[in-house]
């Protein structure tokens, strides 16, 4: 349980951080709107991505073949539970002045938004988890 709970949270509040700064750099940067979207979006994927590939490489390097902890539901539940916590937070912070996260509706936030999030959360970890598993045969073929 605290295994997804970390991971949801943590990843939620990447994503939170992202869209706030992102949108200081909308009302700020106004010429620079894409270049912060780009930039915003990376952070998230590549934190979702780096996570993932630790898992896998630790997984792999403790337990060779056999996998101790089942990855696709383990982040598939995080991704879940992120994308509806980022959304509320999300909406909860477009509430503040000056700052503009889209305007959006918390139905939306919590629907459309939360499947966007769970996305960019669960694709980048599986394939994180993949490559950190691929690493990891380098790693134990080298050694053997």
């Amino acid at each position: 349980m605290t295994a997804r709970l970390t991971r949801a949270l943590g990843l939620a509040l990447v994503h939170v951080l992202a869209q706030t700064l992102l949108g200081f750099a909308v009302l700020f940067w106004t010429d620079r709107t894409s270049s912060a979207r780009i930039v915003a979006l990376v952070l998230v994927v590549v934190c979702s991505m780096s996570w993932g590939f630790a898992d896998g490489r630790r997984d792999r390097l403790r337990h060779g073949d056999r996998s101790e902890t089942d990855f696709p539901i383990l982040w598939l539940q995080a991704a879940v539970i992120g994308g509806l916590v980022a959304g509320a937070a999300t909406w909860l912070c477009d509430l503040l002045p000056y700052l503009s996260l889209g305007r959006n509706s918390l139905l939306f936030e919590l629907t459309a938004g939360a499947g966007w999030i769970v996305l960019l959360i669960y694709v980048p970890a599986m394939v994180g988890v993949g490559a950190g598993r691929v690493r990891a045969n380098r790693v134990l073929a080298r050694g053997a």
